[in-house]
């Protein structure tokens, strides 16, 4: 029985980036054992304190990349490392 500015109080808000690559074919990320190793790579690096969203555009030929965590510099080299291997690797 709390109101919602009562609990937003005790959100802790995270900085976010979200990067697009260009892409122009989309496999699927899951099925390839390098993006998956990054991501768990990404993962121990947020420490469970923040998340990573890699996903194609349903409209666009794009790959949005999210990253938030509680660590702006982890953030950003989250997202700049993983979208220079989608660069690399999604042709």
């Amino acid at each position: 029985k709390k109101t919602i500015s009562e609990l937003t109080n005790k959100m802790e808000l995270y900085p976010q980036v979200i990067v697009n690559v260009p892409v122009t074919n989309k496999p699927n990320l899951q099925k390839l054992i390098p993006f998956r190793e990054k991501i768990n790579w990404a993962n121990n690096l947020l420490d469970n304190k923040g998340r990573i969203l890699v996903r194609y555009s349903g409209t666009e030929s794009i790959c949005r990349i999210m990253v938030e965590g509680e660590n702006l510099n982890h953030v950003n080299t989250i997202a700049n490392d993983v979208s220079e291997w989608i660069k690399s690797n999604i042709k």
